[in-house]
């Protein structure tokens, strides 16, 4: 093995096992935040085109209420997530763009 692979090794097991004597609730409340996160960067980059501002509502959003709901509701949401994102996709890949040539930078 490379020596330029070990730090990062070692950040990914110090990341891992930050999460091994979590508790149900702390786990809960990381999960709703890692929801929130990723549905809040999906709103605004569908929304206003800046992902990076909706992931950091949606974290604070889903960390507080991913303490409060229970671990097969978070499963609920996230799998309602995968859907939507499904469904967008499948919309981009069979509608047709009114462009199809696009030489120029989107906006």
């Amino acid at each position: 093995m490379k020596t330029r692979y070990l730090p990062a090794l070692a950040c990914a097991g110090l990341l891992l096992s930050g999460c091994a004597n979590m508790s149900s609730s702390e786990q809960r409340t990381l999960s709703g935040g890692a929801i929130g996160a990723a549905g809040g960067a999906l709103i605004g980059e569908l929304a206003t085109g800046r992902p990076m501002t909706g992931a950091v509502i949606g974290a604070q959003f889903g960390a507080r209420v991913g303490a409060k709901l229970r671990g097969e509701q978070l499963r609920i949401l996230l799998a309602l997530m995968v859907l939507v994102v499904c469904g967008k996709l499948l919309y981009d890949l069979t509608v047709t763009p009114a462009d199809i040539y696009s030489m120029g930078l989107s906006e």
